[in-house]
């Protein structure tokens, strides 16, 4: 599961207030009802076990709505089957609700996935896309809520670095939890403004360290796998196909999608030394080849 994913859906389990705020600022339709009746489950998978699968975002809006939100960080021809997939099982599980769909793009998708209906066969679902990579940096920097989302923002008359400022500062008022923090580094990271990002939290002497909680970030992908094969979190073993996840989860959000033999020659590196520095490098590579040579 790519990075984006993990870090919107912390996001919004442990500070819903900011999804809200996002969505009542770019998609206010969705919302016709106060803060007080919105309502997160406490249980958003869409299957029953053995093989659950979980909706980023899922809440009762008043009496009538369920609001289901996926967030999307780089381009994937599967996205839009799994949002099918997803409305389909909510409206099936909650069948006396209207399932309302939204999608928010980190980057600009391909024509065909932002398309407000997905047809498959002779059933068609609609959804309400919203692009952050168009939408004007200033219009989420207005919150500290939505501070975290900015770095994907179109820059308007800001610079690159005066708008990697304002989200740094955006966060420091609102006393940022790891959580936005982390997302606001997530999202930086899927359009490339990474190191950008890093030198304002450098300039504002902002703590942690972004790029630390990132690697943690990829260590959970990686245990999550090394614990279904019995490895330890303090085995060597371990340490090295978590690393190994993260430089995949790192390209893969922004946009760097490794071939089956790249991904291969990654997870199959042999020295956590050369991992650790592929997850830094990873922040700014173009390509899988440039980053493993």
């Amino acid at each position: 599961m790519a990075s984006t994913d993990r870090a919107f859906r912390a996001l919004a389990r442990a500070s819903p207030g900011s999804l809200v705020a996002l969505l009542r600022a770019l998609a206010p339709q969705l919302l016709d009802v106060t803060d007080d009746e919105i309502v997160a489950l406490d249980d958003p998978n869409l299957d029953l076990p053995p093989h659950p699968r979980e909706a980023d975002f899922v809440a009762r809006v008043g009496e009538p709505a369920l609001l289901h939100v996926e967030c999307q960080g780089y381009r994937d021809p599967g996205f839009s089957d799994r949002v099918f997939g997803y409305h389909l099982a909510l409206t099936l599980r909650h069948p006396e609700r209207r399932v309302e769909t939204c999608v928010i793009w980190l980057r600009t998708p391909s024509p065909a996935q932002r398309e407000t209906t997905i047809r498959r066969g002779n059933v068609t679902i609609a959804h309400t896309p919203i692009v952050i990579a168009e939408l004007p940096a200033e219009l989420l920097l207005a919150s500290p809520q939505t501070a975290c989302f900015a770095p994907a923002a179109r820059l308007g008359e800001l610079t690159l670095e005066q708008l990697c400022d304002r989200v740094v500062s955006a966060l420091a008022r609102a006393g940022a939890s790891p959580r936005e923090a982390l997302m606001a580094a997530v999202v930086a990271t899927s359009c490339g403004r990474y190191p950008d990002l890093v030198r304002a939290m450098e300039r504002a002497d902002m703590q942690p360290v972004i790029i630390e909680d990132l690697v943690d970030y990829g260590y959970e992908q990686g245990l999550e796998e090394g614990i279904e094969k019995g490895i330890e979190r303090g085995l060597d073993e371990g340490q090295r196909a978590a690393t190994a996840a993260s430089v995949i989860a790192f390209l893969e959000a922004r946009g760097i999608m490794p071939s089956e033999e790249e991904r291969t020659r990654i997870l199959s590196e042999p020295t956590l030394e050369t991992l650790r520095a592929w997850v830094r490098r990873a922040a700014a590579v173009t390509t899988v080849a440039e980053l493993i040579g």
